[in-house]
């Protein structure tokens, strides 16, 4: 569908003039002669964009602008003017005119105003619905997690998010620590698109990806000449983050020369390009993710304490998905629903023994392995069902039991499912009802053996 221009002139000539113009160039197009003409045509069409000229018969033009705005700001308004008012041109971009072009008209010149007017407009609306997908993508309640671990960390990202009021408050700075593939990423989204900034930019930025040569350069920009091939000057991440949110992941890895300029971020809101005299200012959330112990690697002289304790306001501990035992199908079933969209599967869900499989594996990757281990069984799966065998998993014998325990294998053989529920009770027999000291006993969390009294329809001890 066309793009929509009215046209809002009192010379006839010219009226037509840009018409034939326009029309030649695929727009469809509206004209007003007067103010009164183009709110109506505003009231009663969908208009893309405005050719408008300042001086009109019964109101100045600004005045229509402001209402244009005022209906729709995304309106791609082109202020014509005469020779000579172009102080007028000026006020009118100050008041959200995309651009103004002096009359008498290069219609040329036009035609390249108005084509840049309208993709900008287009990557406005491109990068909101961007944005906008991903606040609902990472919503909490769109983030799998159904164990009290999780849920503390749900209801301190809730507390974050009504705590910040204004974007331009100096935001808490936020350090989540965890084993990688644990979902550190995943709640830092979660914080920056339930608060306050997730108007503005969300800026990952994985401190080992970056040669160390590199990442004081990525991280704070640098000046024309400022090295061999700085060739222009160039914005670092932190100002492409101004007013939003910059999430440094695996901040264990930073030098000490780039800890000492993210420490002067944080302390003032302050910070110089390389090669350059003048500090800058910026206005942005820092969230930091760390699968190192920073604590322990301050001891050992690895990263300064000064920054630990700036990074360290508000610390988030993700728990690994093996502490995560009511999670763990809960994933691996939303993980199923995604990719069976994916690859136009049909896999309703996991056989008893599959899930039993899942919840004792120890997931040394966390999250991150289980979901490429669902990625794999959906696409290779040519049943309804994911069984133990298609999960691809290695069984260890301490994961099953054997003669060692004194069960014997009938010949028509025997439900794993059966034995590991008797093993359940029978640990839960032995300790009195004490669910800390039975999972100590089964070698499980807490977390795990709860999910399995559940799924065998035991009651949970109070």
């Amino acid at each position: 569908m066309a793009d929509t221009i009215m046209v809002i002139e009192d010379e006839y000539l010219l009226c037509k003039s840009l018409e034939r113009f326009l029309k030649k160039s695929d727009y469809q197009v509206y004209i007003a002669k007067t103010g009164k003409e183009a709110l109506d045509i505003l009231n009663s069409q969908v208009v893309d964009g405005v050719l408008l000229d300042i001086k009109l018969p019964d109101v100045d033009g600004l005045e229509i602008l402001k209402k244009i705005k005022k209906k729709d700001e995304n309106i791609q308004v082109i202020i014509m003017t005469a020779y000579g008012s172009i102080e007028g041109a000026v006020q009118a971009i100050k008041l959200g005119a995309a651009e103004y072009i002096s009359k008498p008209l290069n219609l040329d010149e036009l035609k390249m105003i108005i084509d840049k007017a309208f993709q900008t407009a287009r990557l406005r609306e491109e990068l909101a619905y961007l944005r906008s997908k991903e606040s609902e993508e990472y919503k909490i309640e769109n983030i799998m997690g159904k164990s009290p671990k999780m849920q503390t960390i749900f209801d301190l990202i809730n507390k974050l998010s009504k705590s910040e009021t204004d974007s331009s408050e100096k935001a808490a700075t936020i350090l989540i620590e965890g084993e990688t593939g644990s979902g550190k990423g995943m709640v830092a989204k979660a914080i920056h698109y339930t608060g306050a900034r997730k108007g503005g930019a969300f800026v990952e930025v994985n401190c080992t990806a970056i040669p160390e040569t590199l990442i004081e350069s990525e991280l704070f920009g640098h000046e024309k000449g400022a090295f061999t091939d700085a060739k222009q000057s160039k914005k670092g991440l932190l100002e492409v983050a101004d007013k939003g949110t910059i999430f440094l992941d695996e901040i264990g890895h930073l030098s000490e020369a780039v800890q000492l300029k993210l420490l002067k971020v944080l302390e003032e809101n302050k910070f110089r390009r390389l090669g350059s005299t003048q500090d800058r200012k910026v206005d942005v959330q820092v969230i930091a993710a760390t699968n190192r112990n920073l604590n322990k690697a301050v001891g050992d002289g690895f990263f300064r304490q000064d920054l630990y304790y700036r990074l360290n306001v508000i610390n988030i501990h993700m728990p690994p998905l093996r502490e995560r035992g009511e999670d763990i199908i809960l994933l691996a079933k939303y993980f199923i629903g995604v990719f069976n969209r994916l690859y136009r599967k049909k896999i309703k869900g996991l056989s008893p023994q599959a899930e039993s499989l899942l919840v004792r594996y120890s997931w040394p990757g966390n999250v991150r392995e289980l979901k490429n281990v669902i990625q794999r069984s959906v696409l290779l799966e040519e049943k309804d069902s994911l069984s133990e065998e298609s999960l691809g998993l290695p069984v260890s014998k301490n994961d099953l039991p054997g003669n060692k325990l004194g069960i014997e294998l009938p010949s028509e053989g025997i439900s794993i499912a059966d034995v590991e529920k008797e093993l359940i009770f029978k640990a839960l027999e032995m300790t009195k009802q004490n669910q800390s000291k039975a999972a100590k006993l089964l070698k499980l969390s807490r977390d795990t053996l709860r999910y399995r009294i559940k799924k065998y329809g035991g009651k949970l001890p109070d």
